[in-house]
């Protein structure tokens, strides 16, 4: 089980030192979803993922509206396993009609892989700012 916690509105987006990795990853994509996933621990960056449209997600049902590969799946893929517990992942979404920052909240099922590899907190893009997201095991 997930549990949100301490969600908390930050207006300034430019007060993220790994914006510019994330901007300069979905200025030049070329899809229907810009998607961006940074997963930093003791200030590095371990991974950068981008959604993947032409591949499924092994952890969803192949009917499920988010069964494509997202950016947050693909990253803790990619990072290395025993460095992954208590880092923070930053998620940012560009809109496509108006190259504006948008609503990139990890969906429920994302939220839950994150948890199991023990992500302690996830910033998010909105249309209003950035959120923080704060995982937590109810068990």
């Amino acid at each position: 089980m997930v549990l949100m916690l301490g969600l908390k509105v930050i207006n300034n987006m430019n007060n993220f030192r790994f914006q510019n990795i994330a901007l300069k990853t979905l200025i030049n994509l070329n899809q229907r979803w810009r998607f961006v996933a940074v997963l930093i621990s003791a200030g590095k960056p371990l991974a950068v993922s981008t959604n993947d449209l032409k591949k499924t997600s092994p952890f969803a049902d192949k009917q499920s509206p988010y069964r494509r590969l997202h950016a947050e799946m693909r990253c803790l893929k990619k990072a290395s396993p025993d460095k992954i517990s208590g880092s923070t992942m930053y998620v940012w979404r560009l809109r496509n009609d108006n190259d504006q920052w948008g609503m990139a909240k990890p969906c429920l099922m994302c939220q839950e892989e994150l948890l199991k590899a023990e992500v302690k907190k996830v910033f998010y893009s909105t249309e209003n700012g950035v959120r923080l997201l704060v995982l937590k095991n109810l068990e």
